[in-house]
């Protein structure tokens, strides 16, 4: 019985070993997600303030691009 359930244990094992390096990599790209999600986050935010200082310190610029700019 006992070097039956060895090669059986051994592949429960070797499955465990890749599921778990699996979840390792989903909850790490979950986390980059997260960052990812703050840092647009916060460009949208800061965005608008800084494009009106920028703005009207610069005389020859194209107001079409005022819209982009978030004003």
């Amino acid at each position: 019985m006992d070097a039956e359930s060895n090669p059986k244990l051994e592949y429960l094992y070797k499955e465990y070993a890749r599921l778990s390096d699996k979840a390792e990599e989903v909850i790490k790209s979950a986390y980059d997600d997260f960052k990812l999600l703050g840092v647009v986050g916060a460009v949208i935010i800061i965005w608008k303030p800084v494009s009106e200082v920028v703005l009207p310190t610069i005389p020859k610029f194209d107001s079409t691009l005022f819209l982009l700019l978030g004003s």
